[in-house]
């Protein structure tokens, strides 16, 4: 028989080219389109381009080509930083894209599924959602769910010949099918063809800002139009009126905290993807700063997921000691496909050599594979030449116990060796074997003994469960094994818990919902805990207000994973099914992983806050510096270049300065999920109002003194160096290079418009003598000291609450 090889590279890249690639999604030209618009309609470039005609109309040249000349730097930092999150969701896509096995060359590769082409040969894996149509060519006992097409949830049979469709799940089973039809062309690319294609919901924190940046938008509209008719009845001159409106306008639009907010959530996904973590979707990035409950297994999260097998306890067995190690290789899948089964081999081998002789006489009848609520493995078997037949079964050993014929004494020897080995943390399973002579005799098992498994701590655990018990967040473990392994696992990674706030999935079964809902809520470890209790259990901690994230790997995770807050898939190993489900893919099994995101999303948080905190202290005094001098009836303070020297400074400032920056209080509590807490808000008005107060005064004060021009650099150079000692306070004692880019910017830009006499000239204003600018120092350094006294009474209250 002549073995499959598969496409060639050569010509599957060839197909790649004819049939393009194998994935549905919005065109590049509609996206980039779509890009284009979001930056052209921004609105401090249109009120520049008006304000451009406007001058122009004016005959004032000058002012004319200097806000068109500002229109274009303004866009291109837009563009800037737009294609900063475009970078950053890229890199993200590119660790994310699903991918697939098939044969090329006559050798296994495992590609992206989006470079998958007609003619490839697909091997089927459990957990797979299938990326595209074709048919079955091999078969082996292939499960598969059609319910993503049909809605019906039984699952199908699949044989050599059936087709295969995309979108479908591997429920179970193996095999191989050759590929037909991709992207567009597959039943499910059809489908999704009928429909446009829908963009990502915003999470509530950004439907909440988006509100409060419309309602800004809609108030600065009203002020701007009050003013320009206020000015215009005034003087008669409505064009210079439609400037001075114009002016105020720029200057209360908020327009950078939607894009700041974008910004700050992608580069976090970014950085943790770097790290081995993908988020799906920036909102998820949002939702692990709030997160206070996990829900993770044990095996390879907080242990390692190695196994050892440390020994064979022959307890309660009367077999010889080589038929029992037969009897745990025939329990195994040959050849092993987990690490439990590996370790099994390694372990008989060693100890019996000629073991693998042996294994060569005996052939698999039947495998029944895990069941996973008898939580036991069985494989028949049939020595070649012989009519005889060996049954095998590993599995819990409370549920192979109850299969066999053993004594009274030798079932209770069993039980306290399996509870000695599980208070010492070690995993467990009981092994049997059956032998009969014909295929309509009974089977009846013989105990073998107890496979014992060593599974080490991860070294990182400790002191990530330490940050997290600290941080006030909840741990629950959830595992299928031994409540005493999980137990002692439990009391050596250091979560504090109590005896009784231990529940098997045995014990929640025989309570009422009132009070399974209390184990759920009050239960530190679920040990023997089966899919549909996970999933229960993630209901009543979210119903009580609880946000959860929950680690899985197998398809019955799914569901679970699903409705968790953060669902988390589990190492490379986890099916395809679960990463779908998930909302975050950890590439290891580390607990601290975990841990790392939920604190990344608590910094980018708190670092959204410091950023919001600051721009609200920025557009107040740039309002009130634009507004207060038109309703006095004097010259205006601010004038349209001004605010185009002001938006070239906050867009970059307010971007990149908190940005990434390290926090200290990254342990907070975040269920609030405000932009602003009420502290925040009252800090950076008040910092505001005084920096507004300080530059008017500087304005009249030197204005009455030394004529409106002098007057108008002194204020403008307060309002810049506020924004230095705004930033120093915000930030204060956290040091980097940034910090120090972004404050020597803010100093020579101060320097600039008030020294440097081309600069002055066309800001309308005056060169200040040295006296004058310290006195503009002193001034704006008094709109710093309302941060530093809110961060002295944050830290206190933050001490005072971790002690």
């Amino acid at each position: 028989m002549t073995l499959p090889t598969g496409l060639t590279q050569v010509e599957a890249r060839r197909r790649l080219a004819q049939v393009g690639s194998n994935e549905l999604g919005v065109s590049a030209w509609k996206s980039r389109w779509s890009e284009a618009k979001k930056i052209l309609l921004d609105p401090m470039g249109i009120m520049l381009l008006v304000l451009a005609v406007i001058y122009r109309l004016l005959n004032d040249r000058t002012n004319s080509l200097l806000v068109l000349g500002a229109y274009f730097p303004i866009l291109l930092i837009d563009l800037i930083l737009d294609i900063r999150v475009g970078r950053a969701l890229k890199a993200l896509k590119a660790t994310l894209q699903p991918r697939a096995q098939v044969l090329r060359d006559g050798a296994v590769s495992q590609i992206p599924t989006r470079e998958l082409v007609p003619g490839d040969l697909l091997l089927f894996e459990e957990g797979e959602v299938l990326p595209a149509d074709g048919m079955v060519h091999e078969s082996r006992r292939l499960m598969v769910s059609e319910a993503s097409l049909t809605g019906e949830s039984i699952p199908l049979e699949k044989e050599a010949g059936h087709p295969f469709w995309s979108g479908t799940v591997v429920l179970s089973g193996g095999g191989m099918g050759e590929i037909q039809k991709t992207g567009s062309e597959s039943r499910f690319g059809k489908i999704a063809g009928l429909m446009e294609s829908v963009e990502e919901q915003n999470s509530p924190l950004r439907r909440r800002l988006d509100r409060w940046v419309k309602q800004v938008l809609l108030i600065a509209l009203i002020a701007s139009v009050g003013l320009v008719l206020l000015e215009g009845m005034r003087t008669g001159h409505w064009l210079s009126s439609i400037v001075i409106g114009l002016t105020l306008g720029m200057a209360a639009i908020p327009e950078e905290f939607p894009l700041v907010f974008t910004l700050y959530l992608s580069m976090g996904a970014w950085r943790l993807s770097k790290k081995g973590v993908l988020v799906k979707s920036l909102p998820s990035v949002e939702t692990l700063g709030s997160v206070d409950v996990i829900c993770t297994d044990k095996t390879g999260t907080l242990t390692e997921g190695v196994f050892e097998l440390s020994i064979l306890d022959s307890t309660g067995s009367i077999m010889p000691t080589e038929q029992a190690w037969l009897g745990a290789m025939l329990a195994c899948e040959s050849p092993p496909v987990d690490a439990l089964e590996k370790s099994i081999e390694l372990a008989a081998l060693r100890t019996i050599p000629t073991l693998a002789e042996n294994l060569r006489n005996w052939e698999c009848v039947e495998s029944r594979g895990f069941d996973r609520s008898k939580k036991i493995f069985s494989q028949t078997w049939r020595k070649k030449g012989e009519s005889g037949q060996m049954y095998s079964m590993k599995g819990a050993p409370e549920a192979v116990l109850s299969h066999c014929r053993v004594s009274e004494q030798a079932r209770s020897q069993i039980e306290v060796a399996t509870l000695y080995w599980s208070t010492h943390g070690k995993r467990v399973l009981g092994l049997a074997q059956s032998m009969r002579s014909h295929s309509d005799e009974p089977w009846v098992l013989d105990w073998l003994g107890l496979l014992v498994f060593e599974d080490r701590i991860r070294s990182s655990v400790k002191v990530a469960i330490e940050h997290c018990q600290k941080s006030g967040i909840e741990i629950k473990v959830l595992t299928g094994d031994h409540p005493e392994t999980a137990h002692a696992v439990v009391d050596a990674v250091g979560i504090r818990h109590q005896h009784d706030q231990l529940y098997t999935g045995a014990a929640l079964e025989s309570l009422s919902a009132s009070a399974r809902k209390e184990a759920y809520l009050r239960g530190v470890v679920f040990a023997r805990i089966l899919p549909e209790q996970k999933y229960e259990l993630i209901e009543v901690l979210k119903a009580a207000g609880k946000t959860v994230a929950m680690t899985g790997d197998g398809i019955n995770d799914a569901p679970a994973l699903k409705l968790a807050d953060i669902g988390i898939s589990m190492g490379r190993t986890a099916t395809e099914v679960a990463r779908s489900a998930s909302q975050m893919i950890l590439l290891e099994n580390d607990f601290s992983g975990i841990v790392e995101a939920i604190f990344q999303g608590r910094t980018v948080f708190v670092n959204l806050q410091k950023s919001f905190s600051y721009l609200l202290a920025f557009h107040l005094p740039v309002v009130l510096v634009a507004l207060v001098p038109s309703v006095l009836s004097a010259d205006p303070m601010l004038l349209p270049a001004h605010i185009i020297v002001t938006e070239l400074v906050v867009h970059p400032v307010s971007a990149f300065t908190f940005e990434g920056l390290p926090t200290q209080e990254n342990w907070q509590n975040l269920r609030n999920r405000e932009f602003m807490t009420p502290s925040q808000l009252k800090t950076a008005i008040i910092s505001g109002s005084i920096l507004g107060l300080s530059s008017l005064a500087m304005f009249f004060w030197k204005s009455n003194e030394q004529g409106a021009l002098v007057g108008r650099s002194a204020g403008f150079a307060t309002l810049i160096l506020g924004n230095f000692f705004m930033i120093w306070a915000e930030t204060w004692p956290l040091f980097s290079g940034r910090l120090v880019i972004v404050g020597l910017t803010l100093l020579v830009t101060a320097g600039m418009v008030s020294e440097v006499s081309p600069v002055v000239l066309l800001l309308h204003g005056a060169r200040l003598d040295a006296i004058t600018f310290a006195e503009c120092c002193l001034m704006a350094a008094f709109c710093g000291i309302p941060f530093r006294l809110s961060s002295f009474e944050h830290s206190s209250v933050r001490k005072h609450s971790t002690d």
